[in-house]
């Protein structure tokens, strides 16, 4: 079982993520040893789209990621691939507006 040994020792209110302050994140983190499969699949969609969203990661995407790897680690945990999943969306990542470029070149914004 994870021990998320410096995970309140984080800032998350001050970190960003898609959607503002990343202060959720502990709780969805911790939601992923939750023994029932709705409340994990609840924190690994939050996680998935609030840290890679979309192609965008953020400061909150890398803080989150040596617990996802604790996880990963954990072999009790059922929702490895999942979990790893996330990871690979993470180191995939470019910040917003790499992430968006094209989008912005299109309306007139460089």
């Amino acid at each position: 079982m994870p021990r998320f040994d410096t995970l309140d020792s984080i800032d998350w209110a001050s970190l960003r993520h898609a959607y503002g302050a990343a202060s959720d994140i502990p709780a969805h983190l911790r939601n992923l040893t939750d023994p029932d499969q709705t409340v994990r699949l609840k924190a690994l969609s939050a996680l998935h789209s609030s840290l890679a969203h979309q192609g965008s990661v953020y400061p909150a995407s890398l803080a989150a990621i040596p617990f996802l790897l604790e996880l990963v680690a954990d072999p009790d945990q059922s929702d490895r691939g999942d979990i790893l999943e996330i990871v690979r969306f993470i180191a995939q990542g470019q910040s917003w507006h790499d992430s968006h470029q094209t989008l912005l070149q299109l309306v007139g914004i460089d």
